[in-house]
């Protein structure tokens, strides 16, 4: 039973639409009009990102590239900070992505978790959210509906992916294994933490 990986042939596998949610969060951005946008991903950090990527992560990448290639952009000179999944790691890394000369108007984290990080930086630096940067996040956890400003996000069905891992899991066990696929669809919900540019 798979979640959240690469398809293998012979096993069952439920995944959400990573690629689209990621897509659907940078159009967002971008159609407000920002150009000067960093991704804050999830990896073993610090250091260099976008190298062996695999699953949910390149698919949300990818999603993000698609996005830009559609406003006919690249991320070529966007920045990608690579850390662990903790609200902490966020904040670190958004201070340092604050403390360069192009600082950036968005901040897409592939986490809300991430996203949490970034806002306590943001404000702890007086960066209002979104008057100076917008935040987006993916997940949907409960908390992003109470943040202040309110977390916009790209809601995945984590209690119904869990529930269809586990029926997949119980039919395998019972021998009723048809090694089924399930791609689940995502959602943005806008929320204030984003905005046109100042």
């Amino acid at each position: 039973m798979l979640i959240d990986s690469d398809r293998h042939k012979g096993a069952p596998h439920v995944e959400v639409d990573d690629r689209g949610g990621a897509h659907e969060a940078a159009r967002h951005l971008l159609e407000l009009g920002h150009r000067r946008l960093a991704v804050l991903s999830i990896g073993p950090g610090p250091g260099p990102a976008a190298r062996g990527y695999q699953g949910p992560l390149a698919r949300r990448l990818a999603g993000i590239r698609d996005a830009f290639a559609d406003a006919g952009l690249t991320m070529d000179d966007v920045p990608l900070a690579e850390v662990p999944a903790t609200r902490a790691e966020g904040y670190r890394a958004t201070k340092e992505l604050m403390s360069g000369p192009a600082t950036p108007t968005a901040i897409l984290a592939l986490s809300d978790v991430l996203a949490y990080g970034a806002v306590d930086a943001l404000r702890e630096l007086g960066a209002g959210v979104p008057g100076d940067v917008s935040v987006t996040g993916f997940d949907d956890l409960a908390e992003s509906a109470w943040l202040r400003p309110g977390l916009t996000t790209v809601r995945q069905p984590i209690v119904t992916k869990g529930r269809m891992a586990a029926d997949f899991l119980i039919s395998a066990i019972r021998g009723e294994d048809q090694h089924p696929h399930q791609t689940l669809g995502t959602s943005l919900i806008i929320r204030e933490s984003t905005a046109k540019p100042a």
